[in-house]
């Protein structure tokens, strides 16, 4: 059995960029998806045994140890308040060889 590929979404939203990543990459993956819109969240998709849904700010990340083989900026970065911040938090949370994507 392979390994699980760990995926974050930042600013997930309601969830259908996450949804159609999971659905069409033949791999196990476990998804972990944040935004701070409570609105937003309320619309995305049902959690599952593969998918985690967190209203968490993406900058409080920056005090965890989770580690990503992806970060997925879901149309978030071009808002986020420190850019600069952010990319260096989101490559504190890469595992080696993860890749942070924007979209």
């Amino acid at each position: 059995m392979s390994s699980v590929i760990r995926i974050l979404d930042v600013g997930v939203g309601t969830g259908h960029p996450m949804k159609q990543i999971i659905n069409r990459i033949p791999l196990r993956i476990f998804a972990v998806g944040i935004d701070i819109d409570t609105n937003q969240l309320r619309q995305t998709f049902k959690q599952n045994e593969n998918v985690e849904i967190r209203e968490q700010d993406f900058y409080d990340l920056q005090n965890t140890k989770e580690q990503y083989e992806a970060v997925i900026f879901s149309s978030s970065f071009m808002i986020m308040p420190d850019r600069q911040r952010a990319l260096k938090i989101a490559k504190q949370r890469l595992s080696k060889g993860g890749s942070i994507f924007f979209c």
